[in-house]
């Protein structure tokens, strides 16, 4: 992860968004929000409805 965010022109190389798989816990949720931090569009992906809704709405009021 600290290659990818060393340079931030290298974010996006592809465009201004990410998706992120598994991003309700752990690894994936940090990534995620360090993405965000670096102002990238999200597509967060996980199995569990209410922890996505959950996570969403916590980055969406830190991130708005």
């Amino acid at each position: 992860m600290r290659f990818l965010l060393t340079n931030p022109k290298r974010l996006k190389r592809y465009g201004s968004w990410a998706m992120v798989t598994g991003a309700t816990d752990g690894i994936e949720r940090a990534f995620a929000h360090e993405l965000a931090k670096h102002d990238l569009n999200l597509i967060l992906v996980s199995i569990n409805p209410s922890k996505l809704a959950s996570v969403s709405d916590d980055f969406r009021q830190e991130f708005p």
